[in-house]
């Protein structure tokens, strides 16, 4: 996270800890988020924005096909998200619902 912010945030790294649902769900809810899409405000102070808004490298919200909302990281027409077991996955950024400034 810090390669796209340009800022050190010691809590991403115990976000990113977690290794099964039930752990993510209880590491948010300790950081005071009620969904993974509060996330990116806790730890970057800024508020979301509509996706036409997006930048590169700016953290995006995405909704996957089990219905779970995602965040991932925009790269102009696509935006990457990690996906269950390792690796990436793509999804077109205009398909995200937000996004959230890093400056």
């Amino acid at each position: 996270m810090e390669e796209f912010t340009g800022k050190e945030l010691p809590m991403w790294k115990e976000v990113a800890t977690y290794t099964s649902y039930k752990q993510a769900l209880l590491t948010l809810k300790k950081l005071g988020c009620n969904a993974v899409k509060d996330l990116p405000e806790i730890i970057l102070g800024m508020p979301r924005k509509d996706i036409s808004e997006v930048k590169l490298g700016e953290p995006v919200y995405y909704i996957n096909e089990r219905g779970r909302g995602i965040l991932g990281v925009c790269n102009g027409e696509r935006s990457y998200f990690l996906q269950r077991g390792g690796g990436l996955t793509a999804r077109d950024t205009k398909d995200c619902l937000y996004c959230w400034s890093i400056d």
